[in-house]
């Protein structure tokens, strides 16, 4: 396994403004990367997310057959809670770009 770094995020909604970003650099893929939103923060425009979200990349999302797949640890926003999975998958093949998404609870 290889070390984790926290990275900066910049958005203009400022959604993560208050989230702690790590991310675990390995070389190559998978990638682990955790948004972690404590026990409550509240962001720049006005919406409160505690919890953590867990996404892990197989390969770069702009490579056909790369998936990323997000799980939610004790996550809830405005006090409502985030169960399941959700799974995006490049399915793109040459000239034509395409992804599948899919949700489970």
């Amino acid at each position: 396994m290889g070390s984790g770094f926290t990275a900066g995020i910049s958005q203009t909604t400022g959604i993560l403004s208050c989230a702690a970003v790590t991310a675990t650099r390995l070389n190559g893929f998978p990638k682990n990367i955790v948004i972690n939103f404590g026990t409550g923060c509240t962001s720049q425009n006005g919406i409160t997310r505690s919890g953590k979200i867990v996404v892990i990349l197989t390969d770069s999302l702009r490579r056909p057959g790369s998936v990323a797949t997000m799980t939610f640890d004790n996550y809830f926003v405005r006090s409502y809670k985030k169960e399941g999975n959700i799974t995006w998958t490049n399915t793109s093949t040459p000239g034509i770009k395409s992804r599948r998404s899919t949700c489970q609870n």
